[in-house]
């Protein structure tokens, strides 16, 4: 399993509150499989780019 507990303290402490990649991420459970991990690793990452694409 992949724990998310020290993402989920990143994200916390670097986000800001009303950031939708925080909500995503605060939202998924403590422990994940490394498949759903990589998965939704791919989600965070383009949740990511399209927000550096529009504040560009």
């Amino acid at each position: 399993m992949v724990s998310l507990r020290p993402l989920k303290e990143l994200v916390l402490s670097d986000l800001p509150q009303r950031d939708v990649l925080r909500d995503v991420i605060l939202s998924e459970r403590d422990e994940l499989t490394p498949q759903e991990f990589l998965a939704k690793l791919e989600v965070w990452l383009a949740i990511r780019r399209s927000k550096k694409e529009r504040s560009a």
